[in-house]
């Protein structure tokens, strides 16, 4: 079988983005996140019973859920952030004016910011084009300049 190198190679390049925008998107927990953990020495897995034990979050019985509800939201929109970063940045690859261009690509809640230097204002509105085209996109913060 012969692969031709050129889609093999965008498709590393938009899996490798992928890979590097999950953990930039990523937020650490807070102390108030995770307290606590079932071993003696406050280490998870350090029960001595050999098995891994996760940290335990601790709840008040009012907020039973809330936290564990904003986690899964927050990791889910972090996921679907990563998703559109993607699909933009794939868009840009498979658009033949674009797909040479330097353009960085952040996703925030479905809002997408470009930043870059190009050559001229008519590869900028096709950015904010091509972008806008997208789905999963809600809005696009064009922070593009032209090169000087």
């Amino acid at each position: 079988m012969n692969f031709s190198p050129r889609p093999i190679a965008s498709l590393m390049v938009i899996l490798l983005s992928m890979f590097m925008s999950i953990g930039c998107n990523r937020q650490s927990p807070s102390a108030d996140d995770v307290q606590g953990s079932s071993g003696s020495s406050g280490t998870p897995g350090a029960s001595g019973s050999g098995s891994a034990e996760l940290p335990v979050t601790q709840e008040s019985s009012g907020a039973s859920g809330s936290s564990t509800t904003n986690a899964a939201t927050a990791t889910a929109t972090a996921a679907t952030d990563t998703l559109v970063t993607g699909k933009v940045k794939s868009a840009f690859l498979a658009d033949s004016d674009l797909k040479s261009m330097n353009i960085s690509v952040e996703t925030n809640d479905g809002e997408v910011t470009l930043s870059g230097a190009l050559a001229n204002q008519a590869q900028i509105d096709r950015a904010v084009q091509v972008a806008s085209a997208v789905s999963g996109v809600r809005s696009v913060r064009n922070r593009l300049a032209i090169r000087r």
